[in-house]
């Protein structure tokens, strides 16, 4: 997401110059006193729009690069926790145990907190029929 809004940025930067080009342009060729009164009168309503896009862009953009951001610790947060757990509690994780911990990953937090909570009191078969294994 940082990426899309870095080029919406370069691309509002873009325009924006070559707006201001264009206006320049046709202030200096013969354009009547009026249409270059509405020009200069259009110009700077249309320079302000186009930025408060871009900042509105790098805003979503910066909201959303700082959301995946966040889940994405929070995943790596729990995955060594519980992979933690399965090691305190069962020794070495074989194939089978590492099978479930994206399972394991993905719960709601609720459940997530209650299987911690019994992951001691479980036996490796027990857990790993809970998560279909």
């Amino acid at each position: 997401m940082v990426a899309i809004a870095f080029y919406l940025t370069a691309i509002a930067t873009f325009l924006s110059n070559q707006f201001k080009n264009l206006h320049q342009l046709l202030i200096s060729q013969n354009v009547n006193k009026e249409d270059r009164e509405l020009i200069m009168e259009l110009s700077p309503v249309l320079v302000q729009q186009l930025e408060a896009a871009t900042r509105e862009g790098e805003q979503r953009g910066f909201q959303r690069g700082f959301q995946r951001g966040f889940q994405a610790g929070i995943q790596t947060e729990r995955r060594t926790i519980i992979e933690s757990m399965m090691g305190l509690c069962y020794g070495v994780l074989d194939e089978q145990l590492l099978a479930i911990i994206p399972q394991v990953v993905e719960l709601p937090i609720v459940e997530f907190a209650r299987l911690l909570l019994q992951i001691s009191s479980l036996s490796r078969e027990e857990l790993l029929a809970q998560f279909g294994r």
